[in-house]
């Protein structure tokens, strides 16, 4: 909820004993208990503010990913594949624990290629290098990136059976492109199918908007006078 209010990215973990040093002045929530869909640690259930029965010594802290970049790799385009998050410069798999088309389907949204067809099994696009770093990720489906899902845990091994996350997304590279051109293409046809219609009922003869036409009428004047 911490990393979710501060726009922080994925929690990666949970620190308590005052790790990050003791804080100063009064305490200002204790025993608190998030869902992890809360938008505001303040929605949190726990005691009353300023109520506590702590010291700095308990301070809380936390370690957030922060902006993540997101790739589908080793697939036929990139729209398709494993899916690996970019941490600290280093390409990362995640485990495909409770991995399910509301995932993916965010993963395609934030590369820009649509919804997500399919949940590949069995490691269709390759084992990742190392251990997972993200396993158990839980989205709804709606959100914008995988940054904003409700929970994800890091993981220290690699995930059970070594199954990591893939996705196939509806919109391949150079379809939005494609999509485009043909729409353009078509909106010029129907143009000019509906002035030649338009034309057609006034009575004006096509080719009498020849201008070869016209250049060979004054000719042919020219040389009758």
């Amino acid at each position: 909820v911490v990393c979710k209010q501060l726009k922080c990215g994925i929690p990666l973990e949970s620190l308590s004993g005052a790790h990050f040093g003791r804080g100063s002045g009064p305490i200002f929530l204790d025993d608190v208990n998030c869902t992890g869909t809360e938008m505001s640690i303040k929605d949190c259930r726990g005691r009353s503010v300023g109520e506590h029965d702590c010291d700095h010594a308990e301070d809380a802290g936390a370690v957030c990913s922060g902006p993540l970049d997101v790739r589908l790799a080793n697939g036929p385009n990139t729209c398709t594949g494993r899916v690996e998050l970019n941490y600290n410069g280093s390409w990362l798999s995640l485990g495909d624990s409770g991995w399910s088309l509301n995932e993916a389907t965010v993963i395609c949204r934030q590369l820009g290629c649509g919804s997500a067809l399919s949940v590949p099994k069995g490691n269709e696009y390759g084992m990742g290098i190392g251990p997972a770093f993200l396993d158990n990720v839980k989205c709804k489906g709606t959100e914008s990136s995988l940054a904003e899902c409700q929970a994800a845990t890091t993981g220290t091994k690699k995930c059970i059976c070594g199954l990591y996350a893939g996705a196939v997304c509806e919109r391949q590279p150079g379809s939005g492109t494609t999509t485009a051109v043909i729409l353009i293409l078509l909106a010029i046809v129907l143009l000019i199918g509906g002035l030649l219609f338009y034309l057609w009922k006034k009575g004006v003869k096509l080719s009498a908007l020849n201008p070869f036409n016209r250049r060979r009428e004054t000719f042919m004047e020219n040389i009758s006078v």
